[in-house]
């Protein structure tokens, strides 16, 4: 009997899962429309004409700061077709001369590191290795030359969990911080309200909903945490999903009318954006009843801040906080978070990893394992026995413990478990999250097909077509091209693209000079005069050797042009001057010449 009710259960357990789960209305189309158009606009922004990839020159010059980065991470996260081999040479190369320098990437925050790691690995990288240097260490658990990872307040933090669970990257054992202490102390700096923000005070937004998104991995752990409270001042024992529900609970009072969120008192894209990415963090979907105000998803009031040429608002009103925001312009933060909130409801629809999870995709096998634990537990009856308890928790126990977390039912378990007083008595997430040492991250194509690697045979005939006179337009395609040579063992090429790579470097080290020249000497321009001749010519002559592309690189290089003509008109004028001095003299002298001369007359 008591078999023929655990098949019964089992049969009710496949149905909810095949029939009774519904994936939200939204279609995916739809989503991918949007995420285009804002590719669409920010090409058209970042290279005026019609561009193949948004991830090519000038834009992924700046590769290794945050626009770029970000842009990157989301382009990776769907898959879109883009130029990831010359974002990752670019990085690579931008990463290593920063590395150069006394402060590596930031003096101040940790979280240069833990943008980068993320990017790197969403475009297939490996940050554990960009020329032999190791974000992942140097970022989060060995910050032995740089500022302490909680230096920067909460957000050291919160992004050092991100970027560690990422790949759910190795902690060495001897390490000052591990994920334990991590999580201590994000959960340390909750506010009296429930949520989180940069100081003590009224919750943010945005920082709660990023608290959430670190969490989330340990939604699923049993185990509590101890830790003091900073502003309470007080012991708190408490697991991570006792922290998320209250978090969750301060979003939704904190949502508006609309739909919308605000930060610093103004309704806004990037937190609405930070909520879709929190909720599908902890595998809730967009459209969770618990965040929809009066019919409109988040999906819904995300959309009303799109504009016409496909890119996003920061806010419908003027931002005096956010002075770079206009509020009939497309804006670019606004935009990049849209961007990968939208990504994250795409992963979520199609069954893919969490948006900042950058491991391979979970197999078919173990997916089919999780959906079918999270359809036992929803078919639970309401008071079910010890021994229907004792069952799924059997099953979830077979899931992998890194892959636990998408569960997504599991705090229903968790009850019942606590209920009936049994236990996991396995290690904490924390401690089982130890898995990786390196590897390149994940480009799952939701959308299009993917960037390939650059082929040795189109290196070849591109490595042919560079001109003999090299400016700085060619410095991307000159590092892209000497990591594929690089990679291919190909010492001659190598050797002949690094002495290109100097050569460019050294123009760019003159641009800048001359900038800095510019800058001393010459501003304002219309204060110049002819005491500053000598310096006029000497950057003129400067200027001149340059190639057009460089000139275009030169600060106020048509006023440059124009100096020239301007010491000429000085000189002239100043000549002019001169002559109507003389002239004037003259003049004087002949007209007392002839007074004198005609006093002798008179006299005579």
């Amino acid at each position: 009997m008591q078999g023929i009710k655990h098949c019964i259960w089992l049969m009710l357990s496949v149905f909810i899962l095949f029939f009774c789960i519904t994936p939200s209305a939204l279609a995916n189309s739809d989503v991918k429309d949007v995420i285009e158009d804002i590719v669409q606009w920010k090409k058209q922004k970042e290279h005026k004409e019609g561009a193949t990839y948004l991830l090519q020159a000038p834009f992924v010059e700046h590769a290794g700061q945050g626009n770029v980065d970000w842009y990157a991470f989301g382009l990776g996260r769907v898959g879109i077709t883009d130029d990831f081999v010359t974002y990752q040479a670019l990085l690579h190369n931008n990463v290593a001369q920063r590395y150069e320098t006394e402060d590596k990437l930031s003096k101040t925050k940790a979280t240069e590191w833990h943008r980068i790691i993320l990017a790197t690995l969403a475009t297939g990288g490996d940050p554990t290795h960009i020329n032999e240097i190791n974000l992942v260490k140097d970022g989060v658990y060995d910050r032995t030359n740089q500022r302490a990872l909680g230096a920067q307040g909460i957000n050291g933090w919160i992004w050092g969990l991100i970027a560690i669970d990422s790949m759910r990257y190795q902690i060495p054992k001897e390490a000052a911080i591990n994920r334990e202490r991590i999580l201590q102390n994000i959960m340390s700096l909750q506010q009296k309200d429930g949520g989180f923000a940069l100081s003590e005070g009224t919750s943010d937004v945005d920082l709660t909903a990023m608290a959430i998104q670190a969490l989330a991995p340990y939604y699923n752990e049993t185990t509590s945490l101890t830790y003091h409270q900073k502003y309470t001042q007080q012991k708190r024992t408490a697991t991570v999903s006792e922290v998320v529900d209250e978090a969750l609970m301060v979003l939704q009072q904190l949502q508006q009318p609309d739909g919308s969120f605000t930060s610093y008192g103004q309704s806004n894209t990037e937190s609405i954006a930070q909520v879709i990415v929190a909720l599908t963090s902890l595998g809730l979907a967009h459209d969770d009843e618990r965040f929809t105000q009066h019919g409109t998803t988040l999906y819904e009031a995300l959309l009303t801040y799109q504009q016409k040429d496909g890119g996003f608002i920061h806010a419908a009103k003027y931002d005096a906080t956010n002075p770079s925001s206009q509020p009939d312009e497309s804006n670019d933060m606004a935009s990049e978070q849209a961007l990968y909130a939208l990504a994250a409801i795409m992963r979520q629809q199609l069954g893919y990893r969490t948006l900042y999870d950058l491991r391979p995709e979970i197999s078919e096998d173990i997916k089919q394992q999780i959906n079918v634990v999270n359809a036992q537990i929803q078919a639970l009856p309401q008071v079910p026995t010890q021994d229907q308890i004792a069952q799924v928790l059997q099953q979830y126990k077979q899931v992998p413990i890194e892959e636990r977390s998408y569960v997504n039912s599991f705090a229903t378990l968790q009850s019942q478990l606590s209920r009936h007083q049994l236990a996991l008595n396995e290690p904490p997430l924390w401690e089982a999250y130890n898995i990786a040492t390196q590897g390149k991250g994940n480009v799952t194509s939701l959308m299009t097909t993917a960037s390939e690697s650059l082929s040795i045979e189109v290196a070849e005939q591109q490595f042919a077509q560079l001109p003999k006179l090299l400016t700085t337009e060619q410095y991307v395609d000159v590092i892209a091209l000497l990591q594929v040579f690089e990679e291919a063992n190909r010492p001659q090429e190598v050797k002949q693209l690094q002495q290109m790579k100097t050569e460019i470097e050294q123009i760019q080290l003159e641009i800048d000079a001359i900038n800095e020249e510019v800058l001393d000497k010459l501003y304002p321009f219309s204060a110049l005069t002819l005491d500053d001749k000598h310096n006029v010519e000497a950057i003129v002559t400067r200027y001149n050797k340059l190639a057009p592309y460089d000139q275009q690189k030169v600060l106020s290089h048509e006023d440059i042009e124009k100096s020239q003509v301007q010491m000429k008109n000085l000189e002239r004028a100043k000549w002019i001057k001169v002559s109507l001095i003389i002239v004037s003299g003259l003049l004087a002298i002949i007209v007392v010449g002839r007074i004198i001369r005609r006093r002798m007359k008179q006299e005579a």
